[in-house]
């Protein structure tokens, strides 16, 4: 309410200002050193980013996706984009921003399992509101002369493509789950074409880009570092060297403004203008309690004074904290990601021989894009040769801790190809599981799923590196499915920007 009043006594001045009102000043200072500012600064030192994909983006996908082999538009059309496109570009601005990241990752909904051991100073809740997409034809027509003299009336037809994306925000402390911010950020996108678009491709490639643009939106709200303020600056009557300062300040040339100022008030008899002119210089430069004491200065030298009655002091003193605030940032503790992680050879239950080989190779680059410590495969492969394991299948055979022995591993990797199908549409399911030395138990699985997943942006150059199969095996497999199946259920572990 303070901040409405001022603002209110602000806008007042302002519309005096074209009739021989004060000049209103527009700058940005620093942020308050306020204890709800250091809380956020804490905060924002070691933040836990949790996409939450919410109804209409199971991470299992909907039934029948193995009949059906893939989404329709309209269904695809209804559901949020993809959670963890989502979680690492926003990782990523925030990282950009200077915010400390732990981590991120896609809820699979109940209790977090990793909270606690990644031990963030707060969690950054985001959910993704429903992508909307949209068609809409019209027609101009045109007249024009033809070779014969006559005239020839034409229908020109423009299809208009729109897509919107919303995220709800929400940052609270880690311990107390006290609420630091709330708010949320949209990202819209808009093409005319002169022929009639295909809309799942627009969907397919506004879905990355949306996201990523709502995710800069939201890393650059939460680092902020100034804050705008709007304060007039008031003039001697009659006074041109008053006036000049004011000049000066308008001009952007504050620094020979101060000195103006400053030696105005050094003489006797200094007034109120003065004062209150080297009040907003010490706000510009953060030094609240200064600004304070010169305000309160000037309502004294100027009291009477109509331009100062028009002042909502409770609400201008409320914006200038008495009291410094030292906030206490921690550097985020990244222990969590230090044990080596082994990705073992995938049982399956498929007729393809290269599938779960890819699926492999895909999840290990999954993870060694997330930070983790990923063992090379052919170093896995052949200590487990060693002992006799050639195959995903064969794996049953022996106890989680005797693998990890063998492979000097503190976390396993194992995955299960349920689908792998080329023909008629190319779609992959399974499920993947992490087994954990320290806790000597599984402490992660995810079902995963893709289906008639073209390529994005540089996805198809990422496969060519960390796969070994030949390309033209590659074309023929669900490549483009088997590395959204991948990113899908390594997106619900942690993951470093």
């Amino acid at each position: 309410m303070p901040a409405i009043r001022l603002l209110a006594s602000t806008l007042a001045l302002l519309l005096c200002s074209g009739c021989g009102g004060p000049y209103i000043a527009r700058f940005d200072r620093p942020l308050p050193s306020t204890p709800e500012q250091a809380r956020r600064v804490e905060a924002l030192s070691s933040v836990y980013v949790l996409v939450e994909p919410g109804e209409g983006a199971s991470l299992k996908g909907p039934d029948g996706v193995l009949t059906s082999l893939g989404l329709s538009l309209q269904e695809n059309a209804s559901r949020r984009p993809e959670a963890a496109e989502l979680g690492r570009a926003l990782a990523r601005a925030l990282a950009g921003q200077g915010v400390g990241v732990t981590a991120w990752r896609v809820d699979g909904g109940g209790p977090d399992p990793f909270a606690s051991a990644l031990k963030p100073a707060s969690v950054l809740r985001v959910s993704p509101e429903r992508l909307g997409i949209g068609k809409t034809k019209t027609t101009v027509k045109r007249q024009r002369t033809d070779a014969s003299g006559n005239t020839v009336e034409e229908e020109s037809p423009t299809w208009h493509l729109t897509a919107r994306f919303t995220v709800q925000a929400r940052l609270v402390l880690a311990a107390g789950e006290l609420e630091v911010d709330a708010f949320s950020e949209s990202a819209s996108a808009a093409k005319d074409s002169a022929t009639d678009p295909d809309l799942s491709s627009w969907y397919r490639e506004q879905r990355v880009l949306l996201a990523a643009a709502a995710a800069r939106k939201i890393a650059a709200r939460l680092a902020r570092k100034t804050l705008r303020r709007k304060r007039p600056l008031f003039e001697k009557p009659g006074d041109r060297e008053s006036q000049q300062a004011t000049r000066l300040a308008r001009q952007g040339r504050w620094g020979q403004a101060e000195k103006l100022w400053r030696a105005r008030a050094a003489r006797d008899g200094a007034g109120w203008t003065d004062t209150w002119a080297l009040g907003v210089l010490a706000e510009k430069a953060g030094r609240d309690a200064e600004a304070r004491a010169l305000f309160e200065k000037a309502r004294l030298q100027g009291e009477g004074a109509k331009e100062l009655r028009r002042l909502d002091w409770a609400a201008l003193l409320a914006e200038l904290p008495t009291t410094v605030v030292e906030a206490r940032p921690r550097d985020p503790d990244l222990s969590w990601f230090e044990p080596r992680v082994a990705v073992l050879p995938f049982s399956d239950e498929t007729t393809s021989v290269d599938g779960p080989v890819l699926a492999r190779q895909l999840v290990h680059a999954a993870l060694a894009a997330g930070g983790h410590v990923v063992l090379p495969l052919a170093e896995v492969d052949e200590r487990l040769r060693e002992r006799g394991f050639t195959q995903g299948g064969q794996l049953k055979a022996a106890a989680p801790e005797k693998l990890a022995r063998w492979l000097d591993a503190g976390r396993l990797v194992f995955g299960h190809i349920e689908y792998y199908q080329t023909l008629p549409a190319k779609a992959v399911s399974g499920e993947l599981w992490l087994w954990d030395r320290q806790a000597r138990a599984r402490v992660w699985t995810a079902k995963s799923w893709a289906a008639s997943e073209p390529f994005v942006g540089q996805d198809q150059e990422l496969v060519k590196k960390a796969s070994d199969l030949s390309w033209s095996r590659k074309l023929l497999m669900p490549t483009a499915e088997t590395l959204r199946f991948a990113r899908r259920a390594i997106g619900t572990l942690p993951q470093r920007p």
